[in-house]
């Protein structure tokens, strides 16, 4: 074996990107949790973005690369938000904005994804709408093309819901 050879590197950092309904509060507190930053890049509407419509947001992560984080489900629309080489958007349900299970429900999602190797390719052309309870995955499959809708349960592992995709 040829020693100068690089190992391929599957590990990847996510950038999570996060619109300016998402609470203030929670994004402080992923930027200083040491363990959460590592894995994840972390950017805001609170970066510049103030003021701007959802298309923006949804169009600058597009640009960046970066997934859209948010409480907005209007994200969840296709029509208006279609699967065209989109970074991936995550769609906290929370009732109530009660910060800390839209927190749980964010770490439980990010943690998951962050288990896949390539885990942007993975989460690319995707949308996950996370509440406490249940996380439904609409992505397009890798091989087909097709638009499919999955609901991810506790017990299903990173291998079970890639090959639903076509990623394994």
């Amino acid at each position: 074996m040829d020693k100068r050879r690089k190992r391929v590197y599957t590990s990847q950092k996510l950038f999570f990107y996060f619109d300016e309904n998402f609470p203030k509060k929670i994004i402080s507190s992923l930027k200083l949790d040491k363990s959460f930053s590592k894995k994840f890049g972390i950017k805001s509407a609170m970066d510049g973005n103030i003021g701007k419509d959802d298309s923006f947001h949804f169009q600058f992560c597009r640009k960046h690369n970066y997934m859209l984080v948010t409480l907005d489900d209007d994200f969840m629309n296709d029509n208006k938000y279609p699967f065209n080489k989109i970074p991936g958007i995550i769609v906290i349900s929370s009732l109530g904005n009660n910060t800390e299970k839209i927190k749980n429900s964010l770490r439980m999602v990010s943690y998951f994804l962050s288990f896949f190797p390539f885990p942007r390719i993975f989460a690319g052309d995707s949308k996950f709408q996370v509440s406490s309870t249940k996380c439904i995955m609409r992505g397009r499959d890798s091989k087909t093309g097709e638009i499919k809708t999955y609901v991810i349960n506790p017990k299903d592992t990173v291998y079970e819901v890639g090959k639903k995709f076509g990623y394994f």
